[in-house]
């Protein structure tokens, strides 16, 4: 392959990561930071019932804004990585441009190539982390196989 992507594991503790988009795609994004102790901030206008649900039992901290008129750098100060999981083009694009200037890692969830990082498929116990990611165009692929590699980290089936 050309194109591998190298898995970096790194220390979460005190790193802050600013998610844009509380739909479906943000909610699962900020689950996977929660369970690695990131200073999760998320904005957004609206929220799913999982990210209320996640604001009820952890630290999350929640800004309801209209992302079409605010001022995204203000959101990126001191920024560890930022993720853009609007369901808007125009401002996902926006997001990632602002963030690579600001060289703050980002990942963009509808536009692979504008991407700094792909965001793994994660399995974890007390022990164990694991992250799996496919090639950008295998999305199928990689649940299915990271949905057999969760039931094996998860139970210790190993």
């Amino acid at each position: 392959m050309d194109n591998r992507f190298f898995p970096l594991f790194i220390p979460t503790k005190d790193k802050k990561v600013v998610v844009f988009g509380g739909g479906n795609i943000g909610a699962r994004r900020v689950e996977t930071l929660l369970k690695f102790n990131f200073e999760v901030i998320l904005v957004s206008r609206s929220l799913s019932p999982k990210i209320l649900e996640l604001r009820e039992n952890s630290s999350l901290e929640i800004v309801q804004v209209d992302l079409e008129t605010i001022d995204i750098e203000k959101f990126l100060e001191a920024a560890f990585l930022v993720v853009a999981a609007t369901n808007n083009r125009d401002i996902n694009k926006r997001i990632g441009e602002i963030s690579k200037k600001h060289n703050i890692l980002v990942s963009v969830c509808d536009a692979k190539e504008e991407c700094d990082f792909f965001f793994p498929a994660v399995a974890v116990n007390d022990k164990l982390t694991m992250g799996l990611v496919g090639d950008g165009n295998s999305h199928h692929e990689t649940s299915k196989a990271a949905k057999r590699l969760r039931k094996i980290i998860e139970d210790k089936d190993y």
